[in-house]
């Protein structure tokens, strides 16, 4: 099933953690959408950074340094 789920690009909380919920998580709405959470912070957590915000963190950092120098004479 977590397969037929990935191929359509639907996975719920218990496909992306790799386990079922058990009969009262299901039940406990609360329970439910905190899994959820959880489940999509570790996604999300594992995402590499784009590019263009390494890039962009890059200049800041350059522009940082210039403008300590500057200060320090």
């Amino acid at each position: 099933m977590v397969k037929d789920n990935v191929k359509k690009g639907i996975l719920s909380a218990s496909d992306m953690l790799g386990r079922s919920m058990r009969p009262d998580e299901e039940l406990d709405p609360n329970g439910a959408i905190a899994q959820k959470l959880k489940a999509l912070y570790t996604q999300t957590e594992q995402e590499a950074i784009p590019d263009r915000f390494l890039d962009l963190l890059e200049r800041l950092d350059e522009a940082e340094r210039a403008a300590n120098s500057l200060g320090e004479r």
